[in-house]
Protein backbone atom coordinates (compact mmCIF):
# COMPACT_ATOMS: atom_id res chain seq x y z
CA UNK A 1 0.00 0.00 0.00
CA UNK A 2 1.29 3.40 -0.63
CA UNK A 3 0.69 6.04 1.98
CA UNK A 4 0.08 9.63 1.25
CA UNK A 5 0.99 11.04 4.87
CA UNK A 6 2.20 9.86 8.22
CA UNK A 7 -0.78 10.29 9.61
CA UNK A 8 -2.70 7.89 7.09
CA UNK A 9 -0.24 4.98 7.88
CA UNK A 10 -0.67 5.75 11.59
CA UNK A 11 -4.57 5.45 11.13
CA UNK A 12 -4.17 2.35 9.16
CA UNK A 13 -1.96 0.80 11.68
CA UNK A 14 -4.31 2.28 14.79
CA UNK A 15 -6.93 0.25 12.73
CA UNK A 16 -5.04 -2.78 12.53
CA UNK A 17 -4.53 -3.21 15.80
CA UNK A 18 -8.21 -2.65 16.73
CA UNK A 19 -8.79 -5.83 14.43
CA UNK A 20 -5.64 -7.71 16.46
CA UNK A 21 -6.61 -7.81 19.44
CA UNK A 22 -5.59 -10.70 21.71
CA UNK A 23 -9.05 -12.36 21.65
CA UNK A 24 -8.67 -12.03 17.74
CA UNK A 25 -5.29 -13.16 17.40
CA UNK A 26 -6.27 -16.68 19.33
CA UNK A 27 -9.45 -17.04 17.11
CA UNK A 28 -7.41 -16.41 14.10
CA UNK A 29 -4.45 -18.54 15.51
CA UNK A 30 -6.95 -21.56 16.25
CA UNK A 31 -8.74 -21.23 12.36
CA UNK A 32 -4.96 -21.62 11.06
CA UNK A 33 -3.56 -17.89 10.45
CA UNK A 34 -0.09 -18.74 11.53
CA UNK A 35 1.49 -14.44 11.47
CA UNK A 36 0.67 -11.16 10.26
CA UNK A 37 3.61 -8.90 9.11
CA UNK A 38 3.76 -5.19 8.50
CA UNK A 39 6.84 -4.24 6.68
CA UNK A 40 6.95 -0.33 6.31
CA UNK A 41 9.46 2.04 3.91
CA UNK A 42 9.98 5.42 3.47
CA UNK A 43 11.76 6.50 0.27
CA UNK A 44 12.38 9.70 -1.70
CA UNK A 45 8.72 11.11 0.61
CA UNK A 46 7.01 7.76 -0.44
CA UNK A 47 5.46 5.65 2.35
CA UNK A 48 4.93 2.37 1.44
CA UNK A 49 3.51 -0.53 3.60
CA UNK A 50 3.36 -4.31 2.69
CA UNK A 51 0.94 -6.13 4.90
CA UNK A 52 1.86 -10.40 4.98
CA UNK A 53 -0.92 -12.77 6.07
CA UNK A 54 0.71 -16.32 6.79
CA UNK A 55 -1.69 -19.34 6.89
CA UNK A 56 -1.08 -23.24 7.43
CA UNK A 57 -2.98 -23.69 4.12
CA UNK A 58 -5.47 -22.77 1.82
CA UNK A 59 -8.72 -23.48 3.90
CA UNK A 60 -7.31 -21.51 6.40
CA UNK A 61 -6.45 -18.19 4.56
CA UNK A 62 -10.52 -18.35 3.53
CA UNK A 63 -11.80 -18.85 6.72
CA UNK A 64 -9.29 -16.15 8.18
CA UNK A 65 -10.21 -13.77 5.39
CA UNK A 66 -14.04 -14.14 6.52
CA UNK A 67 -12.45 -12.14 9.71
CA UNK A 68 -9.95 -9.96 8.05
CA UNK A 69 -12.95 -8.53 5.55
CA UNK A 70 -14.75 -6.83 8.22
CA UNK A 71 -12.27 -4.76 7.68
CA UNK A 72 -13.88 -2.74 5.13
CA UNK A 73 -16.94 -2.56 7.45
CA UNK A 74 -15.10 -0.09 9.73
CA UNK A 75 -13.13 2.51 6.71
CA UNK A 76 -11.06 4.25 8.36
CA UNK A 77 -10.23 8.17 7.25
CA UNK A 78 -6.82 7.73 5.69
CA UNK A 79 -5.39 7.55 2.10
CA UNK A 80 -4.02 4.59 0.71
CA UNK A 81 -3.37 3.25 -2.43
CA UNK A 82 -3.49 -0.54 -2.01
CA UNK A 83 -2.74 -3.99 -4.21
CA UNK A 84 -3.30 -7.49 -3.47
CA UNK A 85 -1.85 -10.87 -4.15
CA UNK A 86 -2.78 -14.41 -2.59
CA UNK A 87 -0.73 -16.81 -3.62
CA UNK A 88 1.84 -19.56 -2.24
CA UNK A 89 5.37 -18.99 -0.95
CA UNK A 90 7.65 -20.44 -3.44
CA UNK A 91 10.69 -19.79 -2.01
CA UNK A 92 12.61 -18.54 1.40
CA UNK A 93 15.54 -18.19 3.42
Amino acid sequence: MVFATEGDIRIWRDKLATFSTPEAIGYLKSQGQKSLRIVETRENGVIKACCIWEYENAKAREDCQIYWSKWFEFEGEFVAKGGWLRGEETFAW
